[in-house]
C-alpha cells in the first residue's frame, strides 16, 4: 500500500468514527518503518502528514482512557455514598429489588423463558374442593422463531448506530416494543455480549445500562432489570 493510500484511508476512518481504537496505530507505524529506506523527498511529506494524524489519534486514546477510568472510580463512590444514604428499610428493598436467584448453572434459553412466562400467565387459582384432584392440562408452546435471524438483525442495527456514537441506550434496542419482540431482543443482546461482540455497562449517573463496542480483555458479567423495559415497551 503506498503512502497515498495509506493517508487516505487513515482520513476516512478518522472521519467515520468517533472511535480512537478503531486506528491500527501500530500497524501502520509498522508500514511506515519498512517504507522509510526507500522513500523520496515528495513521499517524505505524506509521511510526515500520517506521523502527525498518528500523534492526534494516540492523544485522543489516551483522554479517553483518562476519561472512562474516572467515570470508573467515581461510578464506585456514588455506589458507596447511595448505600450509606439509605435506611435499613430502603437498602433492604433495593437487594429485594435486584436479587436474581441462581437456579441452575446451565444458560436459560429463549424456549425455556417463554414456557415460563406462558405458565405464570396461565396460572388460575384453585381452592380445597372434595377428593377429586384438578390436574392443570400441561402447558405447551410452538415457537416459530428464527433466534439466528434475530441476533444478525440485532448486530447488523447495533453496528450502524455504534458507527455514530460510541454507546447507545439499553432501552434504545429493546423499549418500545411489545414484549415478544423485547424478549427476543434481550436475549439477542445478552447472547451478543457473552460472545463479546459487544459490551453492556452501567452508568450509575443515570442510572441506565448503555451498549458499548465489544471489548478485549476479560468478560464481566452484568445484570440489566429487564422487567424496566419490559415495563416501558
Amino acid at each position: 500500500m503506498s503512502l497515498g493510500e495509506l493517508l487516505e484511508e487513515l482520513t476516512t476512518t478518522l472521519k467515520a468514527t468517533s472511535d480512537p481504537f478503531r486506528i491500527r496505530v501500530a500497524e501502520i507505524l509498522e508500514e511506515l518503518r519498512e517504507k522509510l529506506p526507500r522513500l523520496s523527498n515528495e513521499e517524505l511529506q505524506l509521511d510526515g502528514e500520517i506521523i502527525s494524524l498518528l500523534a492526534k489519534v494516540v492523544r485522543e486514546q489516551e483522554i479517553w482512557v483518562k476519561r472512562e477510568a474516572s467515570i470508573a472510580a467515581v461510578g464506585k463512590l456514588l455506589a458507596l455514598l447511595k448505600v450509606k444514604a439509605l435506611s435499613g428499610r430502603e437498602l433492604a428493598g433495593e437487594l429485594l429489588e435486584s436479587w436474581y436467584p441462581i437456579v441452575d448453572l446451565q444458560q436459560v434459553t429463549f424456549t425455556e423463558l417463554r414456557e415460563a412466562l406462558s405458565y405464570l400467565e396461565g396460572r388460575e387459582e384453585f381452592k380445597l374442593g372434595g377428593a377429586e384432584a384438578v390436574i392443570p392440562e400441561p402447558v405447551t408452546l410452538e415457537l416459530s422463531v428464527d433466534m439466528e435471524e434475530v441476533i444478525l438483525e440485532v448486530e447488523e442495527e447495533l453496528s450502524s448506530l455504534l458507527a455514530e456514537k460510541e454507546r447507545i441506550p439499553y432501552r434504545q434496542v429493546v423499549g418500545g416494543r411489545g414484549k415478544d419482540e423485547a424478549l427476543l431482543r434481550a436475549y439477542a443482546l445478552s447472547y451478543l455480549a457473552t460472545s463479546g461482540r459487544i459490551t453492556i455497562v452501567y452508568d450509575p449517573f443515570e442510572e441506565e445500562h448503555y451498549i458499548q463496542r465489544g471489548q478485549e480483555g476479560e468478560a464481566h458479567s452484568q445484570v440489566v432489570e429487564l422487567r424496566r423495559y419490559l415495563d416501558a415497551s
